[in-house]
């Protein structure tokens, strides 16, 4: 089996090519493995007919959703001839999604993400109280959260301080017992009325370099708060998504690249 390992601004995944005989939850146990593995923060399968993405998390469990990860499998298939026009269609958990390639050299595409949903059924909320601007309790802490859903369900908390001690709540935050489904949680500083910079912690997964999904539900919560323009830019360690919001829908814009490839031979 041929692997291909790609990044967006340090967010890594491993792509391979679909093959009915491999175990994938399994296999993506393994490779995404830090310490016995390849190590990454999702496994991505590329099937040709129909288009198709499909995302596992280092536990095995299925993904629904990441824009950093249909950034890489865009590349990965214009890398490898899937696809000749820039303009292209996929779907990802039976949503369909459109894209655009803006450059080869070097590599960037633009992605319709969608419209948010601020609807409690959406995000797997029971209650009737709005959760776009709630107040939960949290030990002794009482953040205001901001929940919207793009497909996965993001929760932003707005900050002065990305060192601030209630990051150090981040997996009861994902897990809180008013999210029946649990959540992605994402610490934002505005910086100004174009950028902010942000820390995801991803349910399943932890903490990661950085999420596209969530900087688009960052850019939606700041821009309905009107902390920010239509035009934003989520800024990383090792690079920025560009996001736009155009009629309540946004749209991404990031570079993926290539890491490395091998060939994976299992051990029996």
């Amino acid at each position: 089996m041929q692997i291909e390992k790609m990044h967006v601004c340090g967010n890594d995944f491993c792509l391979v090519l679909n093959d009915a005989a491999y175990d994938y939850s399994r296999l993506a146990k393994k490779i995404c493995n830090r310490n016995t593995g390849i190590g990454a923060d999702g496994l991505i399968v590329v099937k040709k007919e129909p288009l198709e993405m499909i995302l596992y998390n280092p536990d095995g469990s299925r993904n629904i959703l990441s824009a950093n990860a249909m950034l890489c499998f865009i590349k990965y298939c214009k890398d490898h001839n899937i696809i000749e026009k820039n303009k292209l269609s996929f779907y990802v958990a039976s949503h369909k999604k459109t894209a655009e390639i803006l450059s080869n050299y070097p590599f960037l595409a633009k992605i319709n993400i969608g419209e948010a949903s601020f609807n409690n059924s959406m995000l797997y909320v029971s209650d009737c109280i709005d959760s776009f601007g709630r107040l939960i309790k949290l030990n002794d802490r009482r953040p205001t959260i901001y929940s919207l859903s793009l497909g996965a369900v993001h929760t932003i908390i707005f900050v002065e301080d990305l060192n601030s001690t209630i990051l150090n709540y981040a997996h009861e935050l994902s897990t809180h017992e008013i999210f029946n489904r649990g959540t992605n949680v994402s610490f934002v500083k505005i910086i100004d009325r174009c950028t902010f910079k942000i820390k995801s912690y991803m349910l399943n997964v932890g903490w990661v370099k950085c999420s596209g999904l969530a900087s688009c539900a960052a850019a939606i919560a700041a821009n309905k708060l009107r902390l920010v323009d239509n035009k934003i830019t989520a800024s990383y360690e090792d690079g920025n998504l560009d996001m736009s919001i155009e009629k309540n829908k946004i749209n991404i814009i990031g570079n993926a690249s290539k890491v490395f490839e091998c060939d994976y031979k299992e051990e029996i």
